[in-house]
């Protein structure tokens, strides 16, 4: 149950997150996105693990090392996401997730000789035939509003 509402939270949160990115720029999204997200990181971490953080050892090169990269592959992550959600939007993303599990699954297969259950085979053609769906035709955007067409109130003299 936790799974799925990680799940639904994080599908809630890209489709907020292309709603920015089609009235902001990337720039200003990134911005914004590394100012609440370092504010929600420290205060998560000064509350819940506070104690841990006195007893780190901050001179250890391997950790150093570990800890920079991380923060190097998400940085670059967030700029990538940050562009596709922007020219091609959630939907795309979250597919596309969904096919690097599959890819995972396969290459997990022939290098760890890892068994699963055949009905993942048809969960990932299913996955496939929603990227083709998807991509299959471009939506087509809402007609433009007309101002002057709305009705407009007329006061008629006695």
């Amino acid at each position: 149950m936790l799974c799925l509402a990680g799940s639904l939270l994080f599908a809630i949160v890209t489709v907020l997150q292309e709603m920015m990115l089609k009235t902001h720029s990337c720039s200003n999204y990134l911005a914004i996105l590394g100012l609440i997200g370092s504010i929600v990181s420290c205060t998560q971490t000064f509350f819940m693990e506070f104690n841990e953080l006195k007893a780190f050892n901050w001179f250890e090169f391997d950790t150093i090392v570990q800890l920079g990269s991380y923060c190097g592959v998400q940085t670059v992550f967030q700029i990538l996401q940050c562009f596709m959600l922007r020219d091609a939007g959630s939907i795309v993303l979250h597919l596309s997730f969904l096919s690097a599990d599959y890819y995972t699954l396969i290459a997990g297969m022939f290098i760890f000789q890892f068994k699963f259950h055949a009905l993942y085979f048809l969960s990932y053609l299913l996955a496939v035939v929603g990227v083709f769906l998807f991509s299959a035709r471009d939506t087509m955007p809402p007609p433009p509003l007309q101002t002057d067409a709305l009705p407009q109130l007329e006061h008629i003299g006695t």
